[in-house]
């Protein structure tokens, strides 16, 4: 049996969770044939000898993605500027294929720390040592490019969360004949996901998701909606659950309150998640993937605030600007009322809808030729 070793952030993040389920499903299936996989936790693991030596011996690929792993963490003492933790100077040592797998640029918008210097010159030798190397979008590629990566080397591919599997289920209290608007926020780093400008990150937040709220309130009232609150992370993104619910009453269904036996997130509840994003009419979605998976099922969605992780995918699929703005809603020129028109507007836009599915057609032969070209690499001549 063939055996891959997946590196990614595989912890607390549904929606990474969904990536990670994805990209073993869609390798499998175009193997044909049974696949083992060893996850491996990119904010936990730094490649030394031992480890090495070890993958060396046991794997025949080493995968590293997807996600928005061209992150800086510091928490993470990372030495090489992103979420691939091996010296510069190790990466040769690996001895089975590398392959990076669609990762994305992952710097928040109001972060005022650029990467470290390393990064540049640690990613130019991951690539010039991969045997396959992508991106998940183009606003990555140029990030990349710019800093002096080979462009002939970069394939782009779409996120593998577009094309995760799906499991039906069904979500207490949730009203079929409801129009279902989906809301996806996210609770960590306010600092660097706020400017700060006008009132403390926290602050600017909690103004934000008031006008949300508000917003939603009146699709409540003028559209019959329900509002469906879907929490990637455990607490940190449910900390604004309470202020949604003030405004929404019984017209908001927590996911996790409503399905508690599918958290925490993990890999073998991943297709739940994606079937919940199923039942929307429309998303709302702060996070990477809560935007990624709506696209993937054909459900109309706005980006909000902005990240380049959602303003990359717009981009791609040719709607830009499909977006809250954040800096509209604090300076009060984005108000409630013109929030729930722009929700509104995007509900019943089929020229969009249709755009989106025209888009993934493209994608998606893509995205199976990448994986083909990834599985043939476990049949290469010579391997051990």
């Amino acid at each position: 049996m063939s055996v891959i070793w997946h590196h990614g952030a595989w912890n607390r993040n549904f929606g990474d969770w969904v990536l990670f389920d994805s990209i073993q499903h869609h390798l499998r299936q175009a193997a044909g044939r049974d696949v083992h996989f060893v996850p491996v936790d990119s904010q936990r693991t730094a490649y030394r000898d031992e480890l090495i030596a070890k993958l060396n011996a046991e794997a025949d690929l080493l995968v590293v993605g997807g996600g928005g792993l061209i992150f800086n963490r510091p928490e993470d003492n990372s030495v090489s500027g992103w979420q691939f933790n091996i010296r510069p100077e190790d990466i040769e040592k690996i001895k089975v294929p590398l392959v990076v797998y669609g990762i994305g640029y992952n710097r928040f918008p109001f972060d005022g720390n650029d990467f470290p210097p390393v990064l540049n010159t640690h990613l130019k030798k991951v690539q010039d040592l991969s045997a396959l190397f992508s991106v998940r979008n183009r606003g990555t590629r140029r990030e990349i490019e710019r800093r002096g990566l080979d462009p002939q080397k970069i394939r782009v591919v779409s996120d593998a969360g577009v094309f995760a599997p799906s499991t039906a289920l069904k979500i207490p209290g949730l009203d079929p004949q409801r129009p279902v608007i989906g809301i996806n926020v996210a609770g960590d780093r306010p600092h660097h996901r706020f400017p700060g400008r006008t009132a403390a990150p926290a602050d600017e937040e909690r103004k934000y998701y008031e006008v949300l709220a508000d917003a939603l309130a009146l699709l409540v009232k003028e559209q019959n909606a329900q509002v469906l609150f879907l929490p990637h992370i455990l607490e940190i993104d449910e900390e604004a659950r309470p202020l949604f619910r003030s405004r929404l009453g019984d017209n908001m269904i927590c996911f996790k309150e409503a399905l508690p036996q599918l958290y925490p997130p993990a890999a073998i509840t991943a297709s739940f998640l994606v079937g919940a994003y199923d039942q929307c009419n429309l998303v709302l979605g702060m996070r990477g993937h809560a935007c990624l998976l709506a696209y993937g099922r054909g459900v109309p969605f706005l980006a909000l605030g902005g990240h380049a992780k959602t303003s990359f995918l717009l981009e791609d699929i040719g709607l830009p600007g499909r977006q809250l703005s954040t800096d509209r809603a604090l300076s009060g020129e984005l108000t409630a009322t013109e929030a729930a028109s722009i929700i509104t507007e995007a509900l019943h836009d089929k020229e969009a809808r249709s755009r989106q599915i025209t888009t993934l057609e493209a994608a998606r032969a893509e995205f199976d030729a990448w994986n083909r070209d990834v599985v043939a690499l476990l049949d290469r001549p010579g391997k051990k």
